[in-house]
């Protein structure tokens, strides 16, 4: 983790989401991974782009 990566609190996660969404990718994801361990679901998309899009692309037959 580099050193300008924000010290994310556990129990702020929710708080602390504007300001994380103008820093890096990094802060991103440890805030994800953050709202996810704690099973924080609305924290968790709140950090996804209003428009986002996520797909599965289809299996590959062997």
């Amino acid at each position: 983790m580099s050193d300008s990566a924000p010290i994310l609190k556990e129990d702020s996660l929710s708080q602390q989401i504007p300001q994380i969404a103008e820093q890096t990718a990094e802060a991103l994801v440890q805030a994800q991974l953050v709202a996810y361990n704690q099973r924080d679901l609305a924290s968790f998309v709140a950090l996804f782009s209003d428009d986002v899009c996520i797909y599965r692309p289809p299996p590959q037959s062997p």
